[in-house]
């Protein structure tokens, strides 16, 4: 069965605010580069095999295109975000509704939980991994794991480093990117106690979101052309690397892994 992935395009992205570090609001977006930029991503997952599916945009919510940060989708369960920023908190439930006309039972966090979807949760090996601290409440997991009756695993992270996503990736199924500056020093201890093998990102390339990316039977998507020394060790662990330039993505401080949502439960095929 092959991956399957949703994305949304980019027809109302621009930047009307700023809520991360890469944000800037006198830097606004280039709406025809930016489609240019999603199309090569489609591209890529067509040409490896993965099944896409798209999501309707929507007028007034600008980062829509990164769908995966307003629902965290596992087997049938779809679990509604909670933003921490009231400016995001308007995707939450036309995506929602999104879900519910495709058969997923839709849950509703805890009373005062803020959680941010796929962006902090990525599941691997049959667990699964995330990141709280800034965005998201690391009780979150808690209820996560209760909920979908699967071991998960907490990480706080450090500014600016606000999702999961883009400070950590798995690329197999036991090697995965990380950039330790990203996580506490207890997080990055308990990463290194569960992941055989973490390929270190450097500063400068966790940037420009060399971990934001996404693998594909054996081949990492990456969101820059401006991580050679990720790309290098990736190669050099026997793995093909795709390199975009998803820049304009990268002004919301999203990538590759940002615009994709997957439905977890099943076995990715590394």
């Amino acid at each position: 069965m092959p991956r399957r992935v949703y994305l949304c395009p980019p027809d109302h992205y621009q930047i009307t605010y700023s809520i991360n570090e890469w944000m800037d609001v006198n830097q606004p977006v280039n709406p025809a580069l930016a489609h240019e930029q999603w199309e090569t991503l489609r591209a890529a997952y067509h040409h490896l095999g993965v099944e896409v599916r798209l999501l309707d945009p929507e007028p007034g919510l600008p980062e829509l295109t990164f769908p995966g940060d307003s629902i965290f989708l596992f087997n049938q369960h779809a679990v509604r975000s909670r933003f921490r920023h009231r400016e995001r908190e308007p995707e939450v439930e036309p995506m929602a509704r999104r879900f519910a006309a495709r058969g997923y039972t839709l849950h509703t966090l805890p009373d005062g939980q803020h959680f941010e979807g796929n962006a902090e949760t990525i599941y691997w090996n049959g667990q699964l991994m995330g990141g709280c601290g800034i965005r998201s409440d690391c009780e979150v997991f808690t209820y996560l794991s209760q909920l979908l009756d699967v071991k998960a695993h907490a990480f706080t992270l450090c500014p600016p480093y606000f999702h999961f996503d883009v400070a950590f990736a798995p690329v197999s199924h036991d090697t995965a990117l990380y950039y330790p500056g990203a996580f506490t020093p207890d997080a990055v201890e308990r990463l290194r106690r569960l992941c055989p093998n973490l390929i270190v990102v450097e500063e400068a390339e966790a940037r420009v979101l060399a971990c934001n990316s996404v693998t594909v039977n054996g081949t990492v998507v990456m969101s820059t052309p401006l991580a050679p020394h990720t790309a290098a060790q990736l190669r050099a662990y026997g793995l093909e690397v795709v390199t975009l330039d998803l820049s304009e993505f990268r002004k919301a401080g999203g990538g590759a892994k940002c615009l994709t949502l997957e439905a977890y439960g099943g076995a990715p095929d590394f």
